[in-house]
């Protein structure tokens, strides 16, 4: 189990109950694929507290390290995190690992499916497949309570207006309002079935990344 320690350079405030850490990165980089993620390990109330978050980062388009973090009720990590932790902290982590990775050798288009916070991995495989795989056409659904909770919503907005042809992506709200025209019913099994027949529909080769909260 290697470990090293990791400086905070930057916090984020994605939602009321979301931020992302940016992390500096030493004389000997971190080396990380999309869709993997680092275990962090902090003494909280005399305990050492392990938990794993996947980066929300590129290691192809964004210069720091970054993990997204979701307060939850009762998490002792994600409440520390989102209430306690500051810029210049020193965070000991177990280097990245994990199999759910965008591979190489991979020629399909690409659906991404995810709920809540589980867009943190699929927004790391979003970004690395548009620069490294200039032909690749990929598909996002991403669900949420309400607009106000979904995250990265600003930089998806921009990653859609900048690759139109090759990037697509359904929202949908549990608690949903007319007034808001980018998702069209709360999500359920029926809407689901819908939108996976159009998917079939729309390419023939491709791949699916699934990524729950």
């Amino acid at each position: 189990m290697k470990t090293t320690n990791l400086k905070i350079k930057k916090i984020v405030n994605e939602t009321k109950n979301t931020i992302t850490i940016k992390f500096k990165q030493s004389k000997n980089p971190i080396k990380y694929k999309s869709g993997q993620f680092i275990t962090l390990i902090i003494p909280i109330k005399k305990k050492k507290i392990k938990r794993a978050y996947s980066f929300s980062s590129s290691p192809y388009t964004d210069k720091l390290p970054a993990i997204t973090i979701k307060k939850i009720k009762n998490g002792i990590m994600s409440n520390y995190l989102n209430k306690e932790i500051k810029t210049g902290d020193i965070i000991k982590i177990i280097k990245p690992t994990g199999k759910f990775i965008l591979k190489n050798n991979n020629k399909k288009n690409i659906v991404l499916i995810g709920g809540g916070s589980g867009i943190t991995p699929l927004i790391s495989i979003l970004k690395s497949t548009l620069y490294t795989k200039k032909k690749k056409k990929i598909f996002l659904i991403y669900s949420n309570k309400n607009k106000n909770n979904i995250i990265f919503k600003k930089e998806l907005s921009r990653i859609k207006l900048k690759n139109k042809k090759k990037f697509n992506i359904i929202y949908s709200l549990d608690n949903w309002k007319k007034k808001w025209k980018k998702t069209k019913n709360k999500f359920n099994i029926e809407i689901f079935k819908k939108i996976i027949q159009k998917i079939k529909n729309w390419e023939k080769k491709k791949k699916y990344y699934i990524s729950k909260p």
